[in-house]
């Protein structure tokens, strides 16, 4: 008797993606059935741009659906509410799953934990965009430590834990947050082969965004968040390292959101715990003025990852 294939519900949120989504979904129709049945859910966040024309063909495998734009994390969670699969996967609209992705994911079929990743490399070169020591089991403390895992990742999780843990709606996209609770609680199993297509395109929407004050001004308030939540996490496990890039870009995105003063606090306090010279320069260039600070952007971005 054959065994009743498990179910993938893949949710693409998006947002005026009408030139690049179909590229999404066709790349996860493209993965068949013989290994697992899929189901596509678009949660489309208030796009204005025709995107829901390129819906309106009934298929029983892509739920799609159209609401007020309330951000990504909302737009996730709506998704993941309308999911009925065993194991949810995250598909930004802008990326693709490679021929294989559910060959790879089947193949550790019986080693899939609550939370899992897969590797990612870039749509056009293909290079490899992520960072593991091996395929296997990885503790809270490394993904805190980023050494022996770190980079982009497709991500595949138990519908379980959402019955508990969801995307927090308050914060400005800020994924990271999510994962690290739910790592934290569950542990990470991470595989060494590339199932995900990243576009660059989204990234540099983002550093274009967060030239806006009153977007850097919500990363800024988001990391605040997030020192708070794990800030003690990092301490405990002796990552002084990290904890300080963490302040680090908190003081940043203070400066770049025109929370000057507290912004240089945390630079200051980065540096206390762990001095690096690129980082005293640019609390430096923030003495020379906003308008330079500023301007210095893409130039800083260069320097240290933000």
């Amino acid at each position: 008797m054959n065994q009743k294939k498990q179910l993938i519900s893949v949710v693409i949120p998006t947002y005026n993606r009408k030139k690049c989504i179909m590229n999404a979904v066709n790349s996860v129709i493209k993965q068949g059935t013989k290994y697992f049945d899929y189901e596509i859910i678009i949660s489309d966040d208030g796009s204005t741009d025709g995107t829901k024309e390129l819906f309106t063909k009934k298929d029983k495998r892509i739920i799609y659906f159209w609401h007020k734009n309330y951000g990504v994390n909302k737009a996730r969670n709506l998704g993941i509410r309308k999911a009925k699969g065993d194991y949810i996967m995250f598909l930004d609209s802008d990326d693709q799953l490679t021929n294989n992705c559910f060959k790879i994911i089947y193949s550790y079929k019986e080693k899939l934990k609550e939370v899992n990743f897969f590797g990612t490399a870039e749509i056009k070169t293909g290079k490899l965009m992520y960072h593991l020591d091996y395929t296997g089991d990885y503790s809270y403390k490394d993904w805190l430590e980023q050494k022996k895992i770190k980079g982009e990742f497709l991500t595949l999780v138990k519908k379980e834990v959402f019955e508990h843990d969801l995307f927090d709606e308050k914060l400005f996209a800020f994924e990271l947050f999510f994962w690290n609770k739910v790592i934290k609680k569950y542990g990470l199993f991470a595989v060494d082969r590339v199932c995900r297509l990243y576009s660059y395109e989204q990234e540099n929407r983002v550093s274009k965004d967060l030239m806006k004050p009153e977007k850097a001004l919500r990363r800024y308030h988001n990391y605040k968040f997030y020192i708070k939540k794990f800030g003690k996490d990092y301490l405990s496990f002796g990552l002084n390292k990290q904890y300080a890039n963490i302040l680090f870009k908190i003081g940043f995105y203070g400066i770049l959101g025109r929370e000057i003063k507290d912004g240089r606090a945390y630079m200051k306090k980065s540096l206390k715990n762990n001095f690096k010279f690129t980082i005293l320069v640019i609390l430096l260039i923030s003495y020379l003025g906003y308008v330079i600070f500023k301007t210095s952007y893409l130039i800083i971005l260069k320097m240290i990852k933000v």
